[in-house]
């Protein structure tokens, strides 16, 4: 159960936070390409990015199994290897730039603290079966 409240909140607020650099972003001048404004875009670009990064994120569930879950490099990998694949992969398409990298801050900036946060849980947990 927490991970799926782990996936699914990653979700949420990693696509809230996205939105709101969209707004801050269409909100600054964006010149118009050709004479067709595109500032609608960076929400589709942004939420895109965003689905496509959790979805790769799935690989948490592997935390089900008892050896990845209680190795702190397996749990790692299990949470960051995908997400960074899709991350490199993308930049290396659109351009290692500053202004594409910002995309991807918010998800792994949750994503982290979600990570730190289980593995407090895993650690007590583990700690409280050694106990007994």
């Amino acid at each position: 159960m927490r991970l799926l409240f782990i996936f699914l909140s990653t979700l949420i607020l990693s696509s809230g936070i996205a939105l709101l650099i969209a707004y801050i972003q269409i909100s600054s001048p964006w010149p118009a390409h050709a004479g067709v404004d595109e500032r609608g875009m960076a929400y589709v670009f942004l939420l895109g990015i965003n689905i496509a990064l959790v979805l790769a994120s799935s690989t948490i569930f592997l935390n089900l199994i008892e050896k990845i879950r209680n190795e702190t490099l397996y749990s790692f990998f299990s949470f960051f290897a995908l997400p960074i694949i899709l991350t490199v992969n993308i930049l290396s398409i659109v351009g290692f730039s500053v202004s594409y990298a910002i995309v991807f801050w918010p998800f792994f900036v949750v994503l982290t603290l979600h990570f730190i946060f289980y593995r407090k849980y895993v650690n007590a947990k583990l700690s409280l079966k050694d106990k007994i």
